[in-house]
């Protein structure tokens, strides 16, 4: 009885019947490597300073952006609900800000409340370095699991501009409604920023040696992105997984 339970158990490491034909080698896989995609869809909360010539204009209090993932992933399944894992890949965020300002305005004979809209389109991208470690719930198939995303800040650019929202008679002296700020100032970005993740995970075999998964999950934003100011982004993710066994 003690050597047909040891082999039940045996036969289902990771939840998956490895031995698809009983005349094929048998081998139980414990160690993985893969690829992996995500991606997020980002809201953005907190307050920075938009300047233009070293003058502050106005605080950014809110937006919304996506961010695309592209790693390579090892795991190592401890026993056949456990599994330990790291990936290190390139992370690219996409973020959108706008802000309305009402300026009191007069030609010396009429008064008016001009709006202008001040915007900044950020692009940030950093090197991803991701421990995580999964567990199978009760369904033998779906995992929990979390993460310690730890980006390394390797480029950022933003661009601003300004637009007369109202009221339609009003334009800048080059009779547009929109110009491009040359000399505003992006924010202090961190050089390095640490990210919680959680989420729910489905793993399904693919062909013998291989299995995919797909994840929902949602990084938590302990760190603010900026210095000395309110920064933090919200990720709502899916991901992508296709992982090969080592078997040796």
């Amino acid at each position: 009885m003690i050597l047909l339970v040891f082999s039940v158990e045996f036969l289902n490491a990771q939840g998956f019947d490895w031995q698809y034909n009983s005349r094929l080698p048998y081998k139980i896989p414990n160690k993985f490597v893969g690829i992996q995609a995500e991606i997020s869809q980002n809201s953005v909360v907190g307050e920075f300073g938009f300047v233009e010539s070293g003058i502050k204009c106005c605080n950014f209090e809110s937006g919304s952006g996506n961010s695309l993932a592209l790693s390579v992933i090892g795991e190592y399944w401890l026993k056949g609900n456990l599994s330990l894992g790291g990936s290190i890949g390139i992370i690219s965020t996409n973020s959108t800000f706008s802000k309305s300002v009402q300026v009191p305005r007069s030609n010396g004979i009429q008064d008016w409340t001009a709006v202008y809209r001040y915007k900044m389109d950020d692009v940030r991208n950093y090197l991803e370095i991701s421990p995580q470690i999964k567990y199978r719930l009760g369904w033998k198939y779906l995992s929990v699991n979390a993460k310690l995303n730890s980006l390394i800040l390797m480029g950022s650019s933003a661009k601003f501009t300004e637009s007369i929202s109202s009221p339609d008679f009003e334009y800048f002296i080059d009779g547009t409604k929109e110009r491009k700020i040359l000399d505003a100032h992006q924010p202090n970005y961190h050089q390095f920023v640490i990210e919680p993740y959680l989420g729910l995970t489905y793993d399904q075999a693919i062909a013998l040696n291989y299995y995919g998964s797909i994840s929902l999950g949602t990084s938590l934003p302990i760190m603010s992105l900026v210095n000395n100011q309110n920064y933090r982004e919200w990720k709502a993710s899916i991901t992508f997984s296709i992982y090969r066994a080592i078997l040796r």
